[in-house]
């Protein structure tokens, strides 16, 4: 039976840059994009129905301010945070004293 380097899709990729022991490391993960490729799908759609539902009848009626500008920004960017911090958490060791 061959093994897992003649497979990519069994194989994974190294997750051993993603493991974090203190807040600041999983801030810092998160910062450098570690999780885009998870995060970014969750918030886009996320973010989209919870723009669509809250401030969709601002958007079409032109009177959305600087305000609803923010509460857009954050219907994405909290569901980013949530999703990345969700997905690191199962990289987390024991934090070192």
């Amino acid at each position: 039976m061959p093994d897992d380097a003649e497979h990519p899709a069994t194989a994974g990729p190294d997750p051993s840059h993603l493991s974090w022991s203190r807040h600041r490391q999983l801030v810092a993960l998160l910062l450098q994009g570690a999780t885009w490729r998870v995060s970014s799908r969750a918030s886009l759609l996320v973010g989209t129905l919870l723009t669509a539902v809250n401030q969709g009848d601002q958007i079409v009626g032109g009177t959305i301010g600087w305000v609803g500008g923010a509460r857009i920004a954050a219907n994405y960017a909290i569901p980013y945070m949530v999703a990345g911090v969700g997905f690191l958490s199962g990289y987390r060791t024991a934090a070192t004293r």
